[in-house]
């Protein structure tokens, strides 16, 4: 059974202190997407993004997307290709992350048959 994870990374000093440590938590997973992070109550002095925790997942194959949408967008395009193949969704994170399984699922209703 495939994997997939998508994760909404909250708090830039969090990721740029356990980058390699999040990065390490993913390499089980078949296919990973990140988002850009939900910075919700600090400023990112460390100038890091979700696009540098992408970039660092060594493994599965993983792209990064700056908003959720096109999370779900992708998503949808990914189990489009074979929707009858044993898979689970994971989505990791905080705040609207919450949201992308919903979505998916109302996309998915609209574009299968």
């Amino acid at each position: 059974m495939d994997c997939w994870t998508s994760v909404y990374v909250i708090i830039c000093s969090r990721l740029a202190a356990l980058k390699s440590e999040f990065a390490s938590a993913l390499i089980h997973a078949n296919q990973v997407s990140i988002t850009e992070i939900y910075a919700a109550r600090e400023t990112n002095y460390s100038n890091i993004s979700g696009r540098d925790l992408a970039m660092s997942i060594t493994g599965p194959p993983c792209e990064f997307f700056p908003c959720l949408d096109d999370v779900v967008d992708k998503l949808a395009q990914w189990v489009s290709l074979d929707p009858h193949r044993p898979l689970v969704i994971l989505t990791l994170g905080v705040g609207d992350i919450t949201n992308v399984g919903r979505k998916l699922l109302q996309k998915l209703k609209q574009t299968l048959p």
